[in-house]
């Protein structure tokens, strides 16, 4: 088991969960999936990873974007006038959706992040 394998699974250790099902916070969540990707990647099975992490293979498979059919990982992108074909809202503090007129999907994004991300292209 490496260094970042170890220093999750105390993490994980650390929440003093006593049922599978109690709640991870946000950015560990993140932190577990990011290298689950990575072990996957590498041609690992879930389960062997989740064993390796202390935590389930269901939910690591769950938390994925990889499983849920979005991209990856997220990279730059440059978006030139008149890229941005839709935007929208529903109910939800991480709801907004963008779909740029080349197809790409931004989806789970704050209102705040959008904004921010908005200004910083001149929108």
């Amino acid at each position: 088991m490496g260094e970042t394998a170890r220093r999750l699974r105390k993490a994980v250790a650390g929440l003093g969960r006593t049922r599978r099902n109690e709640t991870v916070p946000p950015k560990l969540r993140g932190e577990l999936v990011g290298y689950a990707l990575v072990e996957r990647r590498a041609g690992r099975s879930w389960r062997s990873i989740a064993a390796e992490l202390g935590v389930s293979g269901s939910s690591l498979q769950r938390w994925s974007p990889a499983t849920r059919g979005e991209a990856p990982a997220m990279r730059r992108v440059a978006l030139r006038e008149g890229a941005v074909k839709t935007v929208r809202f529903s109910e939800g503090p991480r709801s907004l959706v963008l779909v740029t007129a080349g197809g790409h999907r931004l989806e789970g994004l704050a209102v705040e992040e959008a904004l921010t991300l908005l200004r910083a292209l001149g929108g």
